[in-house]
């Protein structure tokens, strides 16, 4: 489910960092994203695997939970700072939470520029390959 939320009428402060949590920087948002990971199907998975979701949008990145393999459910929200720099929403499946090249499994991209403004969208994508030659099976819904 993904949904844009009207613009911030002012700047709002937020934390820097988890370590200097007391400093906080001014961050100018044109909006906030709502987005929400609820299911995975027909995953690639081996033995001991419990898939993430990384979402990258701008320079913000959240994860969620690990879940069963094949077909996890998620079903987590989370609230992300829009720019006027933002192109595209990354969601990121990895086999573990180990997030790295190793344990990749798939990804979806999706344009901000498609998303309007109040409105409310849930479907299944396809996951896409690192590069384009490569063939994958499974679909995250968000």
């Amino acid at each position: 489910i993904i949904k844009v939320l009207k613009a911030p009428t002012e700047p709002k402060l937020v934390p820097q960092d988890d370590v200097a949590a007391r400093d906080f920087k001014l961050k100018m948002g044109i909006g906030a994203l709502e987005i929400a990971v609820l299911a995975g199907r027909d995953l690639p998975r081996s033995k001991g695997d419990t898939p993430v979701v990384e979402l990258r949008l701008s320079e913000q990145s959240v994860m969620t939970r690990s879940a069963d393999a094949g077909y996890p459910v998620w079903m987590q929200a989370f609230l992300l700072d829009v720019f006027p720099s933002t192109q595209e929403l990354r969601c990121i499946v990895y086999r573990s939470p180990q997030a790295d090249q190793d344990h990749f499994l798939g990804k979806i991209v999706l344009p901000v520029a498609d998303l309007e403004e109040g409105k409310t969208d849930e479907a299944w994508h396809d996951l896409e390959a690192q590069n384009s030659s490569a063939k994958l099976r499974g679909s995250l819904s968000v």
